[in-house]
């Protein structure tokens, strides 16, 4: 579902938590956001807004 608020691209998701694509493919990299997942009609991989904001709330805690 393209209007799902709860899924995002990658450019949806790096400037959700604010930072670049390449700072987002690192931090996919090093574990601190999950990996995307492929979505049936999606040609490029899917974020989860619940994993984004696990990130913030753990940033924001100190704990990534």
């Amino acid at each position: 579902n393209v209007n799902n608020p709860n899924e995002m691209s990658k450019t949806q998701a790096a400037d959700y938590i604010g930072v670049s694509r390449a700072t987002f493919d690192n931090y996919v990299k090093d574990g601190f956001i999950p990996k995307g997942v492929h979505i049936e009609g999606f040609k490029e991989l899917r974020w989860y807004k619940c994993d984004l904001d696990l990130y913030l709330t753990n940033k924001n805690a100190g704990l990534a």
